[in-house]
């Protein structure tokens, strides 16, 4: 829906839907009076999530390429261990068709499994403007305005098991003795445990409250728990708030980076590494195979929390270039003109 808002600000008129197994269908109807067919590859394209949604978006892709509207697979990325049905799936594209691949890493794996030509963008999340939508973000936006004008400094921590599901040792216990020491160890830190992903499947609603649950007291006043899921809007506004942020989830990372906050990051299914590359932050990345103690994790920290100035420069530096990677992904829209409500 971002999308839509941000085109909308250039604009252009947008329709937009889910993919589903309607899809295919809905836009070969809309094609008649569309000026153009983008669809969001993100983190779906790879088939680490099923074939059937791969070759879903490439059915929907050649339908509209076929009746030669243009089309673009927009910023996704391409993980180191792509299917075979995902490489197919893409090597059977209509000629026509855009590829655009979100970091570096990702767009020399697709060009060497798939062998097609793509162009290097960044995520289109990248785009994404903060905004409160709930009375409980405005709180905690409150909260942490009011530790930073006390001069103290915040990290956010977004914990959940996918993402450390490689991890030796019980996942709450390890992350609850990482911000029990980290608070110990810095009385000016405060923490804010959020989650964003509120799928019952990945239970991080229930990780991120075990983690609070093991919060030692005398440090409790300095942690603050997000009691509700956030949307995408409102995550960016609290990871912008943020000094620091610890997650296994891209696109929250995304959120914290587009805000020019650095990110520690548990990597899983290749995502991150290219994103990290964006930043030249690629030393502070956490493989969860590697983390059997809190002590890998207390080591990445302090290294980000050592070079936090640092960090927040390079980031600023590169922002406006990563900025414009990410509107290459729909800049040919506004030379096509309006798109005429459809899908």
């Amino acid at each position: 829906m971002e999308t839509a808002n941000l085109l909308a600000d250039a604009g252009t008129t947008v329709a937009w839907s889910m993919a589903n197994k309607r899809s295919i269908i809905a836009v070969a109807r809309a094609l008649n009076d569309a000026a153009a067919l983008v669809l969001l590859g993100a983190d779906v394209m790879d088939g680490c999530y099923g074939d059937s949604i791969t070759e879903m978006m490439c059915d929907i892709a050649n339908t509209g390429a076929a009746s030669g509207v243009p089309t673009v697979l927009a910023g996704f990325i391409w993980s180191e261990k792509p299917t075979d049905g995902a490489i197919r799936n893409l090597r059977g594209l209509h000629p026509s068709v855009v590829c655009n691949l979100r970091d570096p890493v990702s767009l020399d794996r697709f060009q060497l499994k798939v062998g097609r030509p793509a162009n290097p963008v960044a995520d289109l999340a990248f785009l994404l403007r903060p905004r409160v939508t709930t009375t409980e973000v405005a709180a905690v936006l409150a909260w942490m305005d009011d530790v930073r004008s006390n001069g103290g400094r915040l990290v956010v921590m977004n914990v959940n098991k996918l993402a450390t599901r490689a991890l030796q040792g019980s996942v709450d216990q390890i992350f609850a003795d990482v911000a029990n020491h980290l608070l110990a160890q810095r009385g000016y830190l405060h923490l804010v445990l959020m989650y964003h992903d509120f799928r019952d499947a990945q239970k991080e609603a229930e990780t991120i409250g075990a983690i609070h649950g093991r919060i030692l007291a005398p440090h409790g006043h300095r942690v603050l728990k997000v009691l509700g899921a956030t949307d995408a809007w409102c995550a960016k506004g609290v990871a912008g708030a943020a000094d620091l942020v610890l997650t296994g989830r891209m696109h929250l990372a995304i959120a914290a980076l587009g805000a020019g906050v650095p990110a520690v990051c548990i990597v899983y299914q290749g995502k991150f590494e290219g994103l990290m590359q964006l930043f030249a932050l690629e030393d502070v990345i956490l493989e969860p195979g590697r983390i059997d103690s809190v002590a890998p994790v207390l080591a990445c920290m302090g290294r980000a929390l050592a070079r936090l100035d640092e960090m927040k420069a390079t980031i600023n530096s590169r922002l406006p270039l990563v900025r414009k990677l990410a509107l290459k992904n729909v800049e040919f829209l506004r030379a096509i003109g309006d798109v005429r409500p459809g899908v």
